[in-house]
């Protein structure tokens, strides 16, 4: 992880009580909560507490989903980024999503999980999480 270039990040895909959690981020695209690992901070840590900052639900993590990575232009450079994915569980179902962090953050059902997927390298993670959940439902048209 020494890579300057090169950025880590965690999140989760969430199921809770009312759904499945997604958050619109500041681009305006619907995803899963993520952010960037912090030094001393273990990968599980990050996915916890980026779900706390940016939704203001705690959750359990249960499992690993899967790895994601991308490349993007920032400060006139090439960087790329791992994302490390985690299943997690809550019990909570009132969403306070920070504004400082996210635009929205709301429950879908597992029929609209990949309905939210905005981004085209998430929809593996999305699928796996319904898997893992008990079955993998189609998406339908529109939100």
């Amino acid at each position: 992880m020494s890579d300057r270039r090169r950025q880590w990040s965690a999140g989760a895909a969430v199921r809770g009580p009312a759904g499945w959690l997604v958050i619109r981020d500041r681009w305006g695209q619907w995803t899963l909560p993520k952010g960037k690992i912090d030094p001393g901070e273990t990968p599980r840590e990050t996915a916890v507490r980026e779900i706390e900052e940016e939704t203001g639900i705690s959750a359990q993590i249960k499992e690993r989903l899967g790895e994601i990575t991308f490349s993007f232009w920032s400060r006139g450079r090439l960087r790329r980024k791992n994302v490390i994915y985690y299943l997690a569980e809550t019990d909570d179902s009132e969403l306070r999503p920070n504004v400082g962090e996210v635009d929205g953050a709301k429950w879908v059902s597992a029929q609209q999980l990949l309905c939210y997927c905005d981004y085209g390298n998430n929809e593996e993670i999305y699928r796996l999480a319904l898997v893992q959940a008990g079955g993998e439902p189609p998406c339908r048209a529109g939100y």
